[in-house]
């Protein structure tokens, strides 16, 4: 398909318009996140997954995009404008997720990460750490629930 872009714009623009931003907005991110169910956002797990996601070098915050949403950059206009499956707006949302000893999930094709309470921000990041790692070379977010 070929796309025929305007003069006026730079290179730059178009990158931005086709892939979206590179730099990733933490504080957008957690903004523009839901939580099922709705009062998870209050859990120990919810908040030490932002704190964790905040101490994240650049490249492993991509890594968490990828493995949640299939892609490493979030959109040009923002997270809250994140599309899912078919091209339907699909915000990010953080799931909880019964199993302490298991692995966070992922389904990228709806943004979505099943995330189990932990009982220490420790255990947590050594988890999320581990699912991102075990996730490489697979299409699509590694595991869908």
């Amino acid at each position: 398909m070929f796309v025929r872009v305007h003069p006026s714009f730079a290179r730059d623009q178009v990158q931005l318009l086709l892939c979206g931003e590179a730099a990733i907005d933490v504080d957008d991110w957690e903004r523009s996140t839901v939580y099922n169910p709705p009062d998870y956002h209050h859990s120990n797990a919810v908040v030490w997954l932002w704190k964790a996601i905040r101490e994240m070098s650049a490249e492993e915050r991509a890594q968490l995009l990828l493995f949640t949403t299939g892609s490493t950059r979030p959109p040009a206009t923002g997270f809250a404008s994140l599309m899912g499956y078919r091209g339907a707006q699909q915000r990010f949302t953080v799931t909880r997720f019964d199993g302490a000893e298991r692995l966070p999930t992922a389904s990228a094709c709806f943004n979505r990460l099943y995330l189990p309470e932990y009982g220490s921000e420790a255990l947590l990041r050594a988890k999320l750490q581990l699912a991102l790692s075990e996730a490489e070379g697979f299409a699509e977010a590694a595991v869908a629930h």
